[in-house]
Order: structure tokens, then C-alpha cells, then sequence
């Protein structure tokens, strides 16, 4: 996909593979779209504004924090005053947690004098949110967030702490593994509206590759193309799109009508908003390339990206690729033969809870599939799970 010239020029120089570029892309995205603020919004149907938020989704170790660390060092140069203030967090676990660590952030005197809306939020642990999200005990946390993301006024007091944005633009960038997320994703998100207000991209494992060094010179092109891009972007307003946009974009949406149709369920629910996020990234493409309007090949490029985010919803998200306790008790041991029951909980304690395995093992077990040996081991005699013959 074409950023701009700067930027391209500087993927082609350091010879970065697509599944790198793709990595870097999308960091970009999230930290570019998070600083033009809700300054341009595209002017077709409803105010639409750039703030994306974004889930790279991949395993451990395949570049999701260095495509992440590299985009930082491109964006290290920038005036401040033109970036989003930046939070990282790894433990967002509740509704109040996660507006104070925004509040901390905003409420810092530079920033309360200059009246400051935005916030970039990194969580580089998003399994642990999304648990969160998912949980009932916190059913606010997925409320606030879809305030956030659509940009709605916040307003809540705790205690005597009172936290209030009229408006207030949020970009979020997170970073999960596909075995968190399986376990992790619940309905009532798909279909609450919290997760398609999600663009989940699959970050592939070939990204790894240790992403090389900027030069000077490059790190000072970059860093002047950006700090224009992002003074361009404050500048603007209403961004219309051109008649050739607005077809290629009717054709889509058009398109898209007919496939949610065909397709009910998960894939129906998820590609819901993808007109929205159509939009949102043709915007930002449109303001990194410094254009008065959104031409057609601001959308080609914007649903480019987007559909390959199918791909990701398809393999991790939908009833058929999110495996039960059961089914994963059976498979782990047909892989391993016997295991103890400390053993086994353990292995898969990370995709479910305790209680889920504990209810699963005896399902299994009262229905024949598995059984109990007692093995001696150190004067002890464990229980052995088995697959029954």
C-alpha cells in the first residue's frame, strides 16, 4: 500500500519486506491519526474523524513491538506540540483505571493550558483489557471505550476525583497473540459493538525480521515530512470526497451490502463499520499526503487495508475458529499422550479459566472420552488424564 513519497522512499531504501512494511503501516496509522485531532473529518454523510484504533494481532516475537518502537524513533523528531500525548499502559483492567491513566496524561499543566483533546493509548498486553472488556464485573469498560473511540463526551466522578471531556479524540493502538484472542473474545463484544469498532490486523511472522536502522538523513526527511503533514492536517476542516472517490466508495459499500447478506453471524456483525473505518483511514492517508480532498486512490488503498483484516476475523473470531475447553483438553492429549491434572490445567490456563477446564475434564470424563490413572511419583500417586480407547 502507498503511504506518501517520503515515506515509501525511505521503506525501498531500507529494502523492508511487505509483512514489515504492513507492521509499520498501521503504527503509523494509529499515530498519525491520533495527532491530526478532530480538526479534518471527512465531509460525506456525518462528520467522520481520523482516529483509528487498531489491534495487531500475532505471536510472540513476529515484530509487533518493533514495528511499534521503530514507528516511535519516526516520530521522535516531530514538535511535540503536534503529536498526540502518548500513554502506554498493560493494565487496563477496569473503567477507572483507564480514564485516570488518560486523565494523568491530559491533566498535566502544558497540556490543560493548551485545552489538549487528544490521547494516543499503546497497550502492548491487550489480552489482559480484553479479558476485562469481556467480563461482566466490568461491563462499564467496553461503555467507556466505545464512548472513546466514537468520541462521545465523558463524564464520571469518583469519589472526589470528577473526569470530564466534552470531546475528546482517542487513537489506540494494542498488541495481542492469536491464542489470547481466542480465548479472550466473547459475542457480547462482536455483537455490543465494542470489537468492530476495532480494525484487528494479522501481523505476519515473517515481520520478525529485525527491522534495520534510519539514517540521519532519513530520520530528518521523515521527521520533516510528518511535521508537515501534521501542520496540513490542522489547517483543514471539512475533507470532501471527489466524485471518483465517492463512486469507488458507493461500488464498496454496495459490495459489502451483499456480502453482510450472504454472510450472517460474526462476519456480518464485524464488517459492519467498514465504511466507517474506510473512511477514517482514507482521511489520514488523504492528510499524509498533505491533499485537499479524498481522491479515489485514497479509498482503493483505504480498502485495501481493510479487507485484509477479514482474514483476521475469519481465523480468530468467528464460532468455528474459537475452540471449547473440551476440544482443547482432547487435542492437547492426543499430543501428549497422559498428562497430570496440575500439568494440564497449567498448559492451558492461558486460554481458559480454571473453572472452564475444571468443568470440561469432568464433561469429558463423565462422558467416556477421557479417564483418571493414579501414577506414583515421589511417595505421591497423581492423577494422569488419558484418552479413553
Amino acid at each position: 500500500m502507498y503511504m506518501n513519497t517520503i515515506l515509501d522512499e525511505t521503506f525501498s531504501r531500507l529494502d523492508l519486506t511487505a509483512s514489515q512494511k504492513l507492521a509499520v503501516c498501521v503504527h503509523i496509522l494509529a499515530c498519525f491519526g491520533a495527532a491530526i485531532g478532530h480538526r479534518p473529518y471527512v465531509d460525506h454523510g456525518q462528520k467522520t474523524y481520523g482516529n483509528l484504533n487498531i489491534v495487531a494481532v500475532g505471536s510472540t516475537g513476529c515484530g509487533k513491538g518493533a514495528s511499534y518502537r521503530f514507528t516511535q524513533s519516526l516520530f521522535a523528531r516531530v514538535q511535540p506540540d503536534l503529536l498526540a500525548p502518548h500513554t502506554e499502559t498493560t493494565s487496563a483492567g477496569s473503567m477507572r483505571q483507564l480514564l485516570r491513566e488518560i486523565d494523568n496524561v491530559l491533566s498535566q499543566p502544558t497540556l490543560r493550558g493548551m485545552g489538549e483533546i487528544r490521547i494516543y493509548h499503546v497497550n502492548e498486553e491487550f489480552a489482559g483489557e480484553l479479558k476485562s472488556v469481556a467480563s461482566t464485573y466490568h461491563s462499564k469498560l467496553p461503555d467507556l471505550l466505545c464512548k472513546l473511540m466514537d468520541g462521545s463526551p465523558i463524564s464520571e466522578t469518583f469519589g472526589r476525583q470528577r473526569i470530564s471531556y466534552p470531546l475528546l479524540h482517542y487513537g489506540f493502538m494494542a498488541h495481542i497473540t492469536p491464542a489470547l484472542l481466542q480465548s479472550s473474545i466473547r459475542p457480547a463484544l462482536i455483537t455490543g459493538g465494542c470489537a468492530n469498532r476495532l480494525l484487528w490486523f494479522k501481523i505476519p511472522s515473517d515481520a520478525y525480521i529485525p527491522l534495520p536502522s534510519l539514517t540521519e538523513e532519513m530520520q530528518q526527511a521523515v521527521a520533516e515530512d510528518l511535521r508537515q503533514g501534521l501542520a496540513y492536517a490542522a489547517q483543514q476542516r471539512a475533507v470532501p470526497l471527489s466524485q471518483e472517490a465517492i463512486t469507488v466508495y458507493n461500488d464498496f459499500c454496495s459490495a459489502l451490502g451483499v456480502e453482510r447478506a450472504s454472510q450472517p453471524g460474526v462476519m456480518a456483525d464485524m464488517t459492519a463499520r467498514f465504511p466507517m473505518h474506510l473512511l477514517k483511514v482514507a482521511l489520514v492517508l488523504t492528510m499524509l499526503r498533505r491533499k485537499a480532498e479524498i481522491d479515489a486512490d485514497a479509498i482503493s488503498d483505504a480498502i485495501e487495508l481493510i479487507s485484509t483484516t477479514r482474514a483476521t476475523i475469519s481465523s480468530y473470531m468467528t464460532p468455528s475458529a474459537q475452540p471449547t475447553p473440551e476440544n482443547a483438553v482432547l487435542e492437547h492429549l492426543r499430543a501428549t499422550g497422559s498428562q497430570s491434572r496440575v500439568a494440564l490445567l497449567h498448559a492451558l490456563s492461558q486460554r481458559f479459566t480454571l473453572r472452564n477446564l475444571r468443568d470440561a475434564l469432568n464433561e469429558l470424563e463423565a462422558s467416556g472420552l477421557i479417564y483418571q490413572e493414579c501414577r506414583e511419583h515421589d511417595g505421591n500417586f497423581p492423577a494422569y488424564y488419558a484418552l479413553a480407547n
